[in-house]
């Protein structure tokens, strides 16, 4: 099987509004006229002041804090909690992608090399370990270890009643097949027969999957039958450590000492934190909360939670820092059923007819607020051989495309239109689906298509959704992996449990196309009649009316102008998460008031 691929450069926009301090003058308690040198309560204040820049306050909204190294919570904020704590043999570079996954910096492992085992045939990649390291709890990282972590993960975590996490196993199926150990720090990682390197890759070192933590303390503390309090004391391999944890509010995490320094720097990988000595995560109840306590200088730093909304308030705030980078988060998709009983939305024509009308540059307008932007293909315009396919019906006059609409509804025997359903869930962006279906309710309606929007409990949704019972849905996806596969797969193999499936959707041909696109990756560079293969999977969208590409969301956050260092890691799916690279500034004017929190003193 071909093992590597070419990147390109991931855009990266980070938009800073500069000027002045924050607005805290207000909170003078003394003028600072009237203290003097030696004053005791300038001292007070000082070690105050230097307390607080010690603290890192991080906030998000929704989900629920799980005190261990593995994600067992839900929600952007606990899962920051395993990026502070773990470790994972290779991690992810920080600004931008390279070729042949060379962005993948050693951390736990020192060398990875592709080999094939001579006897079976099969490729195998062989990871020298550090020698020397050792979790928080003082136990060896050997390779035993790590095969514990990737074994639970993969099988014995997903079975659990309680403390149970079914995620990775999908990452893990998909990313090897067998694990071996040849010697104490020597790991062999088999490939599956059909699988493909960048998926690996992705799975165990870019992902928040395949975490590596003691199996020690794992065992004595964190097992399926193992009270929740008791996770607290479970260890892993991060610059950070658990040192509190209250239910639904915070987590606080203090500074390892012994983590070592990365020697290619903290934005290569994790390393010791040399000015932040305790981190607070602290969890908000909606947005509007977040937002309250950013703007009143209580959150240094969110964690996802901050409305799209907001942002450009908080972009025009001269106090904070606005971090947005493109093209990374969900991209999402109007989706027809192909099944007989939704006829007649498995006809190529209509289809087509539907692509024609929709403008999805109305939904970014008006419901996206600079947060994202239109998307032209199933594949995102940073991945290898995009082609945007959608560009050549939305460029046309809007009058034309109603008009080619109307031919094709007609060719199809449907010249004043139909009715269907479009259904959403329930559940923190029902209010966001809603007016999203009601844009696409109002288009549709121009060509006779009378669309009733149904929203039904997230939970029924997804049932129906897999058995295939939803007329018109909308589906998103975020960034995997940089190659194109990453999109096509899921969204076009007839094998696929999380689309084509629910769709009745299923092409040989397009099944073809996808397993010639993996088996002509090319390490030394790929050979033409890849870049053939992608373009003409993408052409297939507008050929045969596959979907209907919508929008691709970006993701942001805010910090304050006084958090340096704590740079947005574009490469990864929790891009907040480099918080040992990150230090506080303070004012020039403390001696005039109180930080706006206390630093954390335990």
């Amino acid at each position: 099987m071909s093992i590597n691929k070419n990147y390109i450069a991931i855009i990266a926009v980070v938009i800073v509004v500069a000027g002045g301090y924050w607005w805290f003058q207000s909170q003078q308690t003394t003028p600072a006229d009237d203290i003097t040198p030696d004053d005791p309560a300038l001292a007070v204040r000082r070690a105050k002041w230097e307390s607080w820049q010690e603290t890192m306050y991080i906030g998000g909204v929704g989900g629920e804090f799980h005190p261990g190294v593995q994600n067992l919570g839900s929600g952007r904020v606990d899962e920051l909690q395993s990026y502070l704590m773990a470790g994972k043999l290779l991690w992810n570079g920080q600004a931008e992608f390279l070729p042949n996954m060379a962005y993948f910096n050693p951390l736990i492992a020192e060398s990875w090399e592709a080999k094939t085992n001579t006897t079976t045939g099969e490729t195998y990649l062989e990871f020298k370990i550090k020698e020397g390291l050792v979790f928080q709890d003082g136990t060896t990282i050997n390779a035993e270890a790590v095969k514990y972590c990737y074994e639970q993960e993969a099988f014995e975590m997903p079975k659990r009643e309680q403390h149970r996490w079914t995620a990775p196993a999908y990452w893990h199926t998909h990313a090897w097949s067998r694990l071996e150990v040849p010697d104490e720090y020597t790991l062999h990682i088999y490939i599956p027969e059909d699988g493909f390197l960048p998926m690996t890759f992705a799975g165990l070192f870019a992902l928040n999957y395949a975490n590596i933590y003691s199996p020690t303390s794992t065992e004595l503390y964190a097992k399926e039958t193992d009270p929740i309090e008791s996770f607290a004391n479970q260890k892993g391999f991060g610059p950070f450590q658990l040192v509190e944890c209250i239910a639904g509010e915070r987590e606080v995490f203090e500074a390892w000492d012994e983590y070592p320094v990365n020697p290619l720097g903290p934005y290569a990988g994790p390393s010791r934190s040399e000015d932040i000595k305790y981190v607070v995560v602290q969890m908000y109840t909606d947005e509007a909360s977040l937002r309250m306590a950013v703007e009143a200088g209580q959150v240094d730093h969110t964690a996802g939670g901050i409305s799209r909304a907001d942002v450009e308030d908080m972009q025009n705030n001269p106090a904070l820092v606005v971090d947005y980078v493109p093209w990374v988060g969900a991209a999402d998709l109007l989706h027809l059923n192909y099944r007989e009983e939704f006829y007649p939305l498995n006809d190529t024509n209509v289809r087509k007819a539907i692509q024609y009308v929709i403008d999805p540059d109305e939904i970014v307008d008006k419901l996206m607020f600079g947060t994202a932007e239109v998307s032209d293909s199933t594949v995102r315009p940073i991945q290898p051989y995009f082609k945007p396919v959608m560009k050549q019906i939305r460029d046309l006059p809007m009058e034309e495309r109603l008009e080619t609409a109307r031919a094709l509804l007609t060719e199809a025997g449907f010249p004043n239109g139909f009715t269907s359903e479009l259904w959403y869930p329930s559940g923190g962006s029902e209010e966001f689906s809603r007016e999203m279906g009601t844009i696409i309710q109002a288009q549709l309606a121009q060509v006779g298509i009378d669309i009733e929007i149904k929203m039904i409990d997230s939970a029924v949704y997804s049932t129906f959704r897999s058995e295939g019972r939803l007329p018109m849905f909308f589906r998103g996806w975020t960034l995997d992996y940089m190659d194109p596969d990453a999109e096509i797969n899921y969204m076009m193999l007839s094998t696929s449990t999380y689309l084509t499936i629910p769709l009745g959707f299923n092409d040989t041909h397009v099944d073809d196309l996808i397993a010639q696109g993996r088996a002509l990756l090319d390490p030394t560079g790929d050979p033409p009649e890849r870049a053939e293969v992608y373009e003409e999977l993408q052409d297939y969208i507008v050929e045969n009316g596959f979907t209907t590409p919508l929008y691709i969301s970006g993701y942001w956050d805010v910090k304050q102008a006084w958090v340096e260092g704590y740079e947005y890691w574009y490469t990864c799916d929790v891009p907040y998460q480099g918080v040992w690279a990150a230090s506080k500034v303070i004012p020039e004017d403390w001696a005039t008031r109180d930080p706006p929190i206390p630093g954390y003193t335990g």
